[in-house]
């Protein structure tokens, strides 16, 4: 999940949610559609229809809150993840080395996803001006994306660090041989001295 689409998701839970609270405010203060008093949460014919479709109401409920439980899971989820992304999974290389086929010889190259994430944050955090760096590699090997999230300084010069991170995705894109669809940058000010993760 991306930023945007973090941002969006949060969006419409909090208007649901404002909704859910004005709603409530209008229908105790006797100003929602339906409802005639102030105690009154649901009106008779809500009560009514509620009695007629018998068993199915608290098993629309249960689906319901079973709804919004898995809903709330993947939001956990994606809230824990550094950048939302789901990782890259390690890529696999089966074509034989060499280039006349008499010459050639078989095998079979892994690169785990994690040694490449470890690589592209030590060489980010090493470089100047930068504290920290974070790095999320998702997608599929065909279609790989890039999340960065850096910790810099109070006087930093954004100009250098875009720089610096241009030249670092592409030391790091010459040596993996990825070729990332897309790539995403953010930044948060922080004192903390310099350091690798």
């Amino acid at each position: 999940m991306t930023n945007a689409a973090n941002r969006t998701l949060w969006t419409i839970i909090g208007v649901l949610l404002l909704a859910a609270g004005v709603a409530g405010i209008l229908a105790y203060y006797n100003r929602f559609f339906g409802v005639t008093l102030p105690s009154a949460v649901l009106w008779p014919a809500f009560v009514d229809w509620w009695r007629d479709i018998d068993p199915w109401g608290p098993i629309i409920v249960i689906a319901a809150g079973l709804l919004v439980a898995w809903l709330g899971l993947l939001l956990l989820r994606a809230e824990l993840r550094t950048t939302g992304q789901r990782p890259l999974p390690d890529l696999h290389t089966d074509e034989p080395l060499g280039t006349d086929a008499d010459d050639a010889v078989g095998g079979r190259t892994t690169v785990r996803a994690d040694a490449l994430v470890r690589a592209l944050r030590s060489d980010l955090a090493r470089q100047h001006g930068i504290h920290a760096a974070k790095v999320k590699i998702g997608g599929t090997p065909t279609v790989p994306r890039l999340a960065v999230r850096l910790d810099l300084p109070a006087d930093t010069q954004m100009t250098r660090v875009r720089e610096t991170v241009d030249a670092a995705v592409t030391r790091f894109t010459t040596t993996s041989g990825l070729q990332l669809t897309s790539t995403e940058v953010t930044s948060r000010i922080t004192d903390a001295s310099p350091r690798v993760r």
